[in-house]
């Protein structure tokens, strides 16, 4: 019937609402260019280089280089999409806000539960990074002090437990919510030190590597399949420039300053993982590398001892910075969440003293230290992989509709390269044939490309992407390649997570969501006004 069909139009309408654009700071704006460019180096350069570089290394051998450019090429086509869309909508919240503000409500709160996720376990895995490189610091010094301090596995079960990565978490907490100033005064003093000890790291490993390490073992153990999924688990190594748009409503001239620091903090970090990759294989067979330390146990393995304190100690720092990073843009989803209702409003307090969003911080830092206690460093990289793709899918998605104002047949398009993208990754885990995988990948590149027919709008940024569709289009197909090379048990968890976001969603966000009761009261309001008239008539 016409009514239900109504009913129907509307439920669709509401759960596709949108909200607007903030034009109003919620927070003090303090933070320079420079704050922001060593932002995005706190929160980039860290895990990637000092700890998950190992994990990846040791499956992929000297081919890391390619992960390496692979990761980075796909994470620098992400970081241009953020970059359009900080400096058109420069709001705390990154990719959810992004959006919220483009295509409404649901689709808004699959990207702030993702996000949620990968920056919890983000948090999470650095945290157990920054235990490992502490206990490989100690021995330096005193290895009788260090056992205390190690992971105790759980028999029969795939977990082990870290005491030292939850304590350091609540620490960085503790010491986040006195300041973001303060936090980015620290942040700069850390990378620093981190990035002097970087250049240390590829000027020895070259002077002191053997050019046989690269000659005399295979340079690509598990074929391209292995690049790309190094690539694809090294991705969580770049993103740490999305802390930057979390910190959007903090800074001085986002619109300009925002972007620009995007494309500094990521281009750099590229350069250096690059060279600092090189520099490992180059000194170390890959089959020998210590996946918990692999810088500083390189070189204490040549017998420069005191490299590897160096290296201990800048990695120390590094970890440090990225973990406070982290920490930092996670208290920032969290409360971009909370202030639209979607979660409890409790997060959404800032500190009257401070200016940070205290409650937000202590929240986030508390669910973080959960996962750190249990998840080893292996299950929660993989699983931050897929959360960090996905935002960057639906970042450069927000931009194609954006940028075309909702036309149809674009809308189609983009709809048509998701789901062939979708079919390339299931093809790709059924083991189809090469030529059947290529066909549905041209199919996904073609649906792109044809975008490009149609005529865009202007944004208004202040920075906009060159060659029109196409950098968002590469942004999309690559990410969503990229995720299928890390296995269906990884996507098994994903898929949980998100059912139980949905469940939130259903029990709490839709029925606090302040969309959605500004949406309710309009409602309310215009029935009134029948009543009236109606009344008035009679």
């Amino acid at each position: 019937t016409w009514g239900n069909i109504r009913l129907r139009l509307m439920w669709g309408a509401a759960l596709l609402a949108r909200k607007k654009a903030e034009t109003k700071a919620r927070f003090h704006p303090v933070l320079t260019l420079t704050d922001l460019t060593f932002a995005g180096l706190g929160g980039i350069i860290g895990s990637g280089i000092f700890v998950l570089i190992g994990v990846v290394v040791v499956e992929v051998g000297p081919s890391i280089v390619l992960s390496l450019m692979m990761a980075g090429f796909v994470a620098f086509l992400a970081a241009l999409c953020y970059a359009e869309f900080a400096s058109i909508a420069p709001n705390a919240g990154s990719a959810y806000s992004y959006t919220y503000i483009i295509m409404g409500e649901v689709p808004a709160w699959i990207v702030g539960w993702v996000l949620i996720l990968e920056c919890t376990v983000g948090v999470a895995a650095i945290s157990r990074g920054w235990a490992d490189y502490t206990v490989n610091l100690l021995q330096n010094f005193s290895p009788s002090m260090t056992d205390r301090f190690l992971d105790y596995p759980i028999e029969g079960t795939p977990f082990s437990l870290s005491f030292v990565a939850p304590l350091i978490i609540l620490l960085i907490t503790f010491l986040t919510t006195l300041g973001i100033h303060e936090s980015l005064l620290a942040n700069i003093i850390l990378c620093s030190v981190k990035i002097f000890v970087l250049l240390v790291v590829i000027t020895g490993g070259f002077a002191l590597g053997k050019s046989e390490n690269w000659t005399e073992q295979p340079f690509a153990p598990k074929g391209f399949g292995g690049i790309a999924s190094g690539a694809a688990t090294l991705i969580f190594a770049f993103y740490g420039f999305d802390s930057l748009c979390n910190l959007s409503e903090e800074a001085i001239d986002p619109t300009r300053n925002v972007p620009l620091g995007i494309v500094l903090s990521c281009g750099i970090s590229t350069l250096l993982y690059i060279g600092t990759g090189a520099a490992l294989i180059s000194l170390v067979p890959y089959t020998e590398i210590d996946v918990h330390a692999p810088l500083s146990s390189a070189f204490a393995s040549k017998g420069y001892e005191w490299i590897s304190t160096l290296v201990a100690l800048g990695a120390f720092s590094g970890i440090t910075s990225a973990l406070l990073m982290s920490v930092v843009s996670q208290a920032r989803v969290l409360f971009s969440l909370a202030d639209d209702g979607l979660i409890p409003g409790i997060l959404a307090k800032i500190h009257e003293k401070y200016e940070t969003p205290a409650n937000a911080t202590i929240g986030g830092g508390l669910f973080a230290a959960c996962f750190a206690l249990m998840l080893d460093l292996e299950s929660l990289a993989h699983l931050i992989a897929v959360g960090t793709l996905f935002a960057f899918a639906a970042v450069a998605t927000n931009l194609l509709i954006f940028r075309f104002q909702f036309n149809k047949w674009v809308l189609c398009l983009v709809a048509s390269m998701w789901f062939w993208t979708i079919i390339f990754n299931i093809s790709y885990w059924g083991g189809a044939p090469v030529w059947c995988t290529v066909i549905f990948l041209v199919l996904a590149l073609g649906c792109g490309f044809a975008i490009a027919l149609f005529e865009s709008k202007p944004t208004g940024g202040a920075f906009v992407i060159p060659f029109g569709p196409l950098v968002p289009t590469l942004a999309v197909v690559a990410n969503l390649t990229a995720i299928s090379s890390l296995g269906l048990s990884v996507w098994i968890r994903f898929v949980f997570w998100m059912v139980a976001g949905f469940v939130v969603y259903a029990l709490y966000g839709f029925h606090h969501s302040k969309v959605q009761l500004a949406r309710l009261a309009e409602t309310q309001s215009v029935d009134d006004d029948k009543k009236t008239l109606l009344g008035d008539e009679e």
